[in-house]
């Protein structure tokens, strides 16, 4: 089951490169919605650990919640990267 977390955060981070890559030109304009999923994301995962507990199905609810964080979060990152966006406009 480690290996498989594993394998999952690791697709959940290149999938983040991938989305910021592909929306290179929204990535100034989504900044605040970008922190709002990962703030709304986080809070779910928590949530969903501590009221269904260690039962499989609470398990890949939380980390679904995760995953969506992780591409959120680096879309997030990557919007403040000059090169990677390469445009700045003042928003």
């Amino acid at each position: 089951m480690i290996i498989q977390i594993t394998i999952s955060l690791i697709l959940a981070a290149l999938l983040g490169f991938w989305v910021s890559n592909c929306s290179r030109d929204e990535l100034l304009i989504g900044r605040k919605w970008f922190v709002f999923i990962t703030i709304i994301s986080s809070t779910a995962a928590i949530v969903s650990f501590i009221t269904v507990g260690g039962s499989k199905e609470g398990i890949a609810f939380g980390f679904s919640w995760i995953i969506v964080g992780i591409i959120s979060y680096i879309s997030y990152i990557k919007s403040f990267d000059k090169k990677w966006t390469n445009m700045r406009r003042n928003v």
